[in-house]
């Protein structure tokens, strides 16, 4: 589990697959309009993003991990995406802060 700004991302593993993948979970509780409609436009942007028109010649892109599909529960709203390569931060920059094509 990760905790980030608004939601926690959990690492799971489907069951009858074993595909990994991370599930961010957003509570609705306490979150405001502004929040809730951001909530609204990530799945719309990672549902256009990552159709299957739009993802041709992206297959080996390692920093973008893949959004699968997403649930809205009563409670939270839930984005399911595989578990992708390193992240953008860990790629340009060092554990001393310092980007990693200034050495």
């Amino acid at each position: 589990m990760i905790r980030g700004g608004c939601a926690v991302v959990w690492l799971a593993e489907h069951e009858a697959t074993k595909q990994r993948v991370a599930i961010k979970q957003s509570v609705k509780a306490g979150a405001s309009k502004t929040e809730l409609e951001n909530y609204k436009a990530e799945i719309i942007a990672n549902s256009i993003l990552f159709s299957s028109t739009t993802t041709e010649g992206i297959d080996d892109v390692g920093n973008i991990a893949r959004y699968i599909s997403f649930f809205n529960s009563p409670r939270d709203i839930w984005l399911i995406h595989e578990v992708g390569g390193q992240s953008l931060t860990r790629h340009l920059f060092d554990i001393q802060g310092k980007r990693s094509d200034d050495n």
